[in-house]
């Protein structure tokens, strides 16, 4: 029998996106069972867009209780789906094949959750495209955990942008950590791949999403996934991940100045400090006050509810 599928979609003010990602997802050559969208109280026509379409169902998140893992969490215990895929409201797949070509990956031996490969909308920066390029690559890979020698911190990657989870696994695992700053999707495939699992970073399965970030908010991002990635190092186990970033700034620096894009290349180099100053100052996060990580951090929330400021 085939599986039953359901989307779970966290939004806010996503009335940009909701309508055509909706389209694209109901004009799947796969069908789908449910659109489950983790509403935080938007306050634009997000909710009206979404209600015009049968299968999309809303279920209300008070804003103040949004949390990166604790949300998705009760997405799945909503869903009906076997399958339950997770996207982010301004992510949007390519064509008709991406559930398709998810559930092929699925099917592989021993994988349990699959990621899917993030091109750039066409108006992203020259940087961003640089860099989904160097993150996503065009060749399908199945992952286990006998590889952390040979791929360190990536052994784990995985984004919530664009996956798709086996719902009887995910709860067998114990869900997503709750709360979560900002690698719940990490964790996720840390806790899969050390139960003897595979994860899938599926090539051919391919969504638009790219961002055009400020440098304060590439270095708050930083700072959170630095801060995390040490809260949860033993789910990490310690892999460090400072090889994988100067392989990522080398490979950018040498498209931009191949290209002749000077300007854009010293643009990257200020980029880059601001990335590492967030980095460095995420990995000290034990020894500042309440005031320095509240005024560096993208989730204020979390910090509360994890119980390290009060």
């Amino acid at each position: 029998m085939r599986e039953t599928i359901s989307f779970i979609i966290p939004t806010l003010n996503a009335e940009k996106y909701i309508d055509k990602l909706i389209k694209r997802l109901l004009s799947q050559t796969i069908q789908i069972q449910e659109i489950i969208l983790l509403d935080s109280e938007s306050d634009d026509k997000t909710v009206e867009i979404a209600n015009k379409y049968d299968k999309v169902r809303i279920v209300r998140i008070e804003r103040k209780n949004f949390d990166h893992g604790g949300t998705r969490n009760i997405g799945f215990e909503e869903a009906v789906g076997d399958i339950v895929f997770v996207m982010s409201q301004d992510a949007l797949p390519c064509d008709k094949y991406y559930v398709e070509n998810m559930l092929s990956a699925l099917k592989e031996p021993g994988v349990v959750m699959a990621t899917a490969r993030q091109v750039p909308y066409p108006d992203a920066p020259r940087i961003e495209k640089i860099t989904r390029a160097y993150n996503y690559s065009d060749k399908t890979i199945i992952k286990d955990i006998s590889m952390l020698d040979k791929l360190g911190v990536k052994t784990f990657f995985f984004s919530d942008v664009c996956s798709a989870y086996k719902k009887n696994v995910y709860f067998e695992l114990g869900g997503y950590e709750t709360p979560a700053l900002i690698c719940n999707d990490m964790v996720m495939a840390s806790k899969a791949l050390h139960a003897g699992y595979s994860t899938a970073y599926k090539a051919d399965a391919k969504v638009f999403h790219s961002h055009k970030y400020t440098l304060k908010q590439q270095y708050k991002r930083n700072f959170d996934t630095a801060a995390d990635m040490l809260i949860n190092k033993d789910y990490f186990d310690n892999a460090s991940d400072t090889k994988e970033g100067i392989k990522m700034v080398k490979y950018v620096l040498i498209k931009l100045i191949k290209g002749l894009h000077f300007i854009t290349a010293f643009y990257y180099c200020i980029e880059c400090a601001a990335k590492l100053f967030g980095n460095r100052s995420g990995k000290k996060y034990e020894s500042m006050s309440k005031e320095k990580i509240l005024k560096r951090t993208t989730n204020k929330s979390y910090w509360y509810r994890k119980g390290i400021i009060d």
